[in-house]
């Protein structure tokens, strides 16, 4: 699977996945620094930032996430920052 990446509205911020572990890095596009790691409970189907760019969202499987239920519905998961 290729790496997933979301890239803020305002071109600032961008996310990418890692494409074993499903690591997201959220990184400054201007410095490549990091701002926040995030691991999350399974392997993330997409990312994608909303509008106003403080938003950065996740869409998992929830048959993926140990200790659930086996199911076809998905669970959106997001961080928000200032």
């Amino acid at each position: 699977m290729p790496p997933r990446l979301a890239i803020s509205p305002d071109g600032k911020r961008f996310a990418v996945q890692h494409p074993a572990t499903g690591a997201i890095r959220l990184l400054d596009a201007a410095r490549g620094d990091e701002i926040q790691a995030i691991k999350p409970l399974s392997l993330p189907l997409a990312l994608a930032f909303s509008a106003d760019g403080k938003r950065l969202s996740a869409l998992v499987d929830k048959a993926a996430v140990p200790g659930k239920l086996a199911t076809t519905d998905f669970r959106l998961a997001w961080v928000e920052w200032d």
